[in-house]
């Protein structure tokens, strides 16, 4: 792959999940459960009530209560 051919692999801008957008589907509950994954393997305080801001924003917006990952 030539170094000056722009990749296709981009960084989603709601949970900065690396995607490669043609071939793998990324919707808001796939960053949804990203971020959840993410919040659930974090130790750091700071770090975990960031997180959890940003899925309660998500959750807002999907109409959801839970912290449950949902089948994508």
């Amino acid at each position: 792959m030539s170094p000056l051919r722009q990749s296709d692999i981009r960084a989603c801008p709601v949970c900065g999940k690396m995607v490669h957008r043609p071939d793998e589907r990324h919707t808001l509950f796939h960053c949804r459960n990203y971020l959840l994954k993410q919040l659930y393997q974090e130790a750091s305080p700071s770090r975990r009530a960031s997180l959890q801001e940003r899925v309660d924003s998500l959750n807002e917006r999907l109409s959801l209560k839970g912290q449950n990952l949902i089948d994508t």
